[in-house]
């Protein structure tokens, strides 16, 4: 069990350091369109101003008289790409990963912050801020050149009219007819559920992974694991394991009441390239890992 938490755990910080899986978009949803614009006068008001130009999107916040703290996440399901500082102090941090930026600063007086673009993949982008440690409240935060508000924090700023999840759902159906013969992944569903398995072809490696829902797991259950080797933790919206797995096959099964699935499989701690991940009767690949089903 020890085990078991320890990979929830690291899985859980590897998400966080760039693998964001959809399941990662807790917060209202926002249209596109009310964060279009520069805002026209920023006033005296403190709080955060956001706001789109073309593919850049820009993030700056004001303190006002005192001195106040400034710090926050920003999250998609693309590619963070061109982060430019805005008038940021030496002392202020702001770090980007792949898919993830974090920032702290300490602010007086007039505007900081930073602008980035977005991968032409990105469906989402996810903004969770701060002002003096506390979330900041929707009347602080005003979005596009109407300065519109927030309707939450977090909260989901919506790139597409509809998402766009890669939507395999009927490419699932059945097991590939060729399961086993390559090493990879192996994913389908069928009416005992949806099933994971995996082979690395006679080679001893390390197989884990990630699986997220909107939705709630049951029926979990781990196919030929080595009680002392291998391991899984799950609760009702996420599974995770760990296996050391050669010429046999290792897996996990499980039914799902959501309607979204986001799957992060991993090879000695890397991410799988997509072409080892095959999908459904046919065995086909998905575009990227980690990947979003729907049904």
């Amino acid at each position: 069990m020890r085990r078991a938490l320890g990979i929830m755990a690291a899985l859980l910080a590897l998400a966080l350091l760039g693998i964001v899986p959809a399941g990662a978009q807790t917060g209202e949803q926002v249209e596109l369109g009310s964060a279009q614009g520069e805002p026209q006068t920023f006033g005296r008001d403190a709080g955060y101003f956001i706001w789109t130009d073309g593919d850049t999107f820009h993030v700056r916040w004001r303190a006002g008289a005192r001195v106040r703290s400034f710090g926050g996440d920003i999250t998609t399901d693309g590619e963070i790409r061109d982060l430019k500082r805005a008038d940021l102090d030496p002392g202020d941090v702001i770090r980007r990963g792949s898919s993830t930026i974090v920032w702290s600063a300490r602010t007086r007086g007039g505007y900081e912050g930073f602008s980035f673009e977005l991968s032409r993949s990105a469906d989402w982008v996810r903004f969770r801020l701060l002002i003096d440690g506390r979330l900041a409240r929707s009347d602080e935060i005003h979005l596009g050149r109407g300065r519109a508000r927030a309707v939450s924090n977090p909260f989901v700023l919506r790139l597409r009219e509809a998402s766009r999840p890669d939507d395999w759902s009927r490419g699932l159906a059945g097991r590939p007819r060729f399961y086993s013969d390559r090493p990879g992944y192996y994913v389908w569903q069928d009416r005992d559920g949806f099933h994971v398995h995996w082979t690395m072809g006679g080679t001893s490696r390390r197989a884990s992974g990630l699986i997220t829902t909107d939705g709630r797991f049951f029926d979990v259950d781990a196919v030929r694991f080595e009680p002392h080797e291998d391991a899984m933790a799950s609760d009702a919206r996420l599974i995770a394991w760990e296996t050391v797995t050669a010429e046999g096959i290792d897996g996990v099964r499980f039914r799902v009441g959501g309607s979204r699935l986001t799957f992060t499989l991993l090879i000695d701690g890397a991410l799988a390239s997509a072409g080892r991940v095959y999908l459904g009767a046919r065995g086909d690949s998905p575009p990227r890992n980690p990947f979003t089903v729907s049904r």
